[in-house]
């Protein structure tokens, strides 16, 4: 595993921890999650922090690493020689409109190797019953890649999540339709992704999580997407 792996996790637990002590009170959070990708035998490592203000400013900063290629060209082993592919950046706002209703504006800004992504977003949120939430959103995609054309996709998100006493059980649909090819030659797709996390104490939480996505915008495959992570709030 390289040094830079170590480099990230640290700072960012550094980060954590400064302004845990110099913002008592806010909602601090580390995530770490490793993903495996079933068919394309891809791994990847996740490192997320988030601080939000106040119940209503949030902000975050996602590194994605990924394990060097062999030489062959396969995906590479977990944890193997990992090198930083991708950072995102998350800026949102929570308005409680009414009691039961909030809205979540958002935007989203990635880099990537010769990519750059912007998502601006917009979540309504409702609390159906205790523990119960209900939630719609829709996202602007827009993909500006290097030496290609800018793909643009509309997605349209519909998610449900349960508490139970320490889990939590969330469900998010997404459906896909852009200007280029997503899935199987069309211009649309969607996706399936169920998590369940458990709250051990106040401030650690393992999760697990599934994503049903496509392989490629060429092919009718598909594949899951396994997240095993843990969560940590000061």
């Amino acid at each position: 595993m390289s040094a830079v792996y170590f480099r990230w996790a640290l700072s960012a637990c550094l980060l954590v921890a400064a302004l845990g002590v110099s913002a008592s009170g806010w909602a601090l959070s580390l995530d770490y999650a490793h993903e495996y990708a079933d068919r394309s035998e891809k791994h990847k490592d996740i490192f997320a922090f988030s601080h939000s203000f106040f119940g209503a400013v949030g902000i975050k900063a996602k590194y994605k690493f990924v394990p060097r290629e062999k030489p062959n060209g396969d995906a590479g082993n977990a944890f193997d020689d990992d090198k930083l592919n991708e950072r995102e950046y998350t800026l949102k706002y929570g308005w409680k409109v009414a009691p039961r209703w909030r809205l979540v504006p958002e935007i989203k800004y990635a880099i990537k190797d010769k990519e750059k992504k912007y998502k601006p977003e917009l979540k309504a949120q409702y609390k159906l019953f205790k523990g119960t939430k209900v939630g719609v959103g829709y996202v602007f995609y827009v993909k500006d890649k290097r030496g290609k054309s800018v793909t643009r996709t509309h997605e349209i998100k519909a998610s449900a999540s349960q508490q139970m006493g320490r889990w939590t059980l969330g469900y998010e649909y997404t459906h896909y339709n852009g200007n280029h090819a997503l899935f199987n030659n069309g211009h649309s797709d969607y996706k399936h992704d169920v998590e369940l996390a458990y709250r051990i104490n106040p401030h650690w939480a393992p999760f697990i999580e599934f994503k049903n996505v496509s392989v490629a915008d060429d092919s009718s495959k598909r594949e899951t997407e396994s997240y095993l992570g843990l969560s940590y709030t000061l």
